[in-house]
């Protein structure tokens, strides 16, 4: 559960938010819907620790908790696609997925009958010889 707590936000003279608190639980799916300038973005990065609140708000992440942010300026030589930028928020995950893209490209490369009834059978095991390649 992510706690946000009294936290306020103002820029100059305009108050962004203001005492704003707020419990998210877990497996929520929560949207951040308002006009141009009301916040949405400024409260993204309070929360993700690349910007502060004013006055002495909290943010309560427990031990564990993971937060994805994908930021909304474009970047002008991105190294990732779009997929694989959001799927590194998950460290769990990305190095499955980049696994599987050298497996397959491996396959397209080196494709025999061989290694395609090895993965119908769900991938190599120890004594497969047949495979010219490392997973």
């Amino acid at each position: 559960m992510l706690s946000l707590i009294n936290l306020s936000k103002t820029f100059g003279h305009k108050v962004l938010f203001k005492d704003l608190t707020q419990t998210i639980s877990q497996g929520a799916h929560v949207a951040l819907v308002g006009a141009n300038g009301a916040g949405k973005t400024s409260l993204l990065n309070i929360i993700c620790g690349l910007d502060k609140c004013d006055g002495s708000g909290q943010i309560v992440i427990p031990k564990g908790f993971k937060i994805g942010y994908l930021p909304q300026e474009i970047n002008p030589n991105p190294k990732h696609s779009i997929f694989e930028e959001a799927l590194s928020g998950h460290s769990d995950l990305y190095p499955l997925h980049v696994k599987r893209d050298d497996v397959l490209k491996q396959m397209e490369e080196n494709y025999t009958e061989d290694i395609h009834r090895v993965y119908e059978r769900g991938g190599p095991k120890k004594s497969d010889r047949v495979l010219r390649y490392s997973i």
